[in-house]
């Protein structure tokens, strides 16, 4: 993760009044209890899947840099376009260019840092 904004503390700040959470949990109903703790579940799950996408979405950033790169080694050894048509080819995978994937790359990798940040926090 990059020194220039960590949206956590390190570690998480102990709780201040453990007595009074302590205190109203065990006067809490069983099932008001059980509901909190499928909301707790339902948080983390929503942390994993929304990991699960960026990982995907930078796995297809990936493949398409890789298409990049070969689309440009075979024009330069067999194909031959003018750099007009290769880019007519080109866009009919993507509007993105190559510094354009290569950003969005870099920020899928930083939200899935940050992704990952928020599953360790709701995984507490």
């Amino acid at each position: 993760m990059s020194n220039k904004f960590i949206p956590y503390p390190p570690s998480p700040a102990p709780i201040e009044h453990a007595g009074t959470l302590e205190n109203g949990l065990t006067q809490m109903r069983p099932a008001t209890l059980y509901k909190g703790y499928q909301a707790k579940l339902a948080a983390r799950e929503t942390a994993c899947q929304r990991m699960l996408v960026t990982a995907w979405e930078i796995e297809e950033t990936e493949h398409f840099l890789e298409f990049l790169d070969a689309l440009h080694v075979d024009n330069e050894e067999r194909l031959g376009f003018a750099q007009e048509d290769l880019n007519i080819f080109r866009k009919l995978f993507s509007e993105r260019d190559r510094s354009d994937v290569n950003n969005d790359r870099d920020y899928l990798q930083a939200v899935y840092e940050d992704e990952m940040e928020i599953l360790r926090v709701v995984s507490l």
